[in-house]
C-alpha cells in the first residue's frame, strides 16, 4: 500500500465491516400518496419572523479564551498539579472550539508537563501534529498515549491512519489489527473511552 491507497484497501476494514454490519430498519412500502382533503390538513404555521438586521447581543462572539485573564488565572490557582493539568487540557479543548489552536497548544504542553499520564492530552497532541501535518510528531504522541493506555483503541486507529500516511503499510495493517480486536465483540453503541 502507497501513500496514494486508500484506507478501505486495508484487508483489516472488511473484518470491521463484518464485525459492526450497518443495520437499518425496514422502511415499509407506502401506498401512492394520496391528498388529504383541506378539511383533514393542519392548520398553515404562521409564517416565521423576518431576521432581525442588528445582531443579537446573545449571539456576540464572545471573547476569545486566550484573552480572559479570569480562566487562566482559575486554572493557575488550582494547587493540585494533576488537578490543573485536567482543567488545562479542558481548557485546551475549548480554545480549539474556537479555533485558537496555538493557545490551545500552549494549554496543552504546560498541561503535559504538569501531568505527563493524561492519555487523553497525548491524543489531543497527536491530532494537532496531524492536522500541522508533522506525521513524526503525531506517531510519537499516540506512541506515548498507547505506552500509557495498551488498550486504547482510538490511538491504535488513528496510528494506523498516521502509519499508513507515512508509507508503513505493514505497521498501520498491525495498527488496525489492534484496534479491531480491541472493539470486537463490544457493543457498536458503546461510548469509546477518549473518543
Amino acid at each position: 500500500l502507497g501513500t496514494e491507497g486508500t484506507l478501505s484497501q486495508l484487508p483489516v476494514l472488511a473484518e470491521i465491516t463484518a464485525a459492526f454490519p450497518l443495520q437499518l430498519p425496514a422502511v415499509p412500502s407506502l401506498p401512492d400518496w394520496v391528498p388529504l382533503p383541506a378539511s383533514a390538513r393542519p392548520p398553515a404555521a404562521p409564517p416565521a419572523p423576518a431576521l432581525a438586521r442588528e445582531p443579537s447581543p446573545h449571539l456576540a462572539a464572545s471573547p476569545p479564551l486566550s484573552d480572559s485573564s479570569a480562566a487562566l488565572q482559575q486554572v493557575d490557582a488550582i494547587p493540585d498539579a494533576r488537578r490543573r493539568a485536567a482543567a488545562r487540557l479542558l481548557l485546551a479543548q475549548g480554545l480549539l472550539c474556537r479555533a485558537q489552536s496555538s493557545a490551545a497548544r500552549q494549554q496543552l504542553e504546560l498541561a503535559l508537563r504538569e501531568d505527563p499520564l493524561l492519555v487523553e492530552a497525548h491524543i489531543l497532541q497527536a491530532g494537532l501534529a496531524e492536522e500541522a501535518g508533522d506525521l513524526e510528531g503525531a506517531e510519537q504522541s499516540y506512541r506515548r498515549a498507547l505506552y500509557l493506555d495498551r488498550k486504547c483503541c482510538i490511538a491504535h486507529f488513528h496510528l494506523s491512519l498516521v502509519q499508513r500516511d507515512r508509507g508503513d503499510a505493514a505497521g498501520a495493517r498491525r495498527s488496525m489489527r489492534t484496534a479491531l480486536e480491541l472493539i470486537r465483540g463490544r457493543d457498536p453503541h458503546e461510548l469509546v473511552e477518549y473518543g
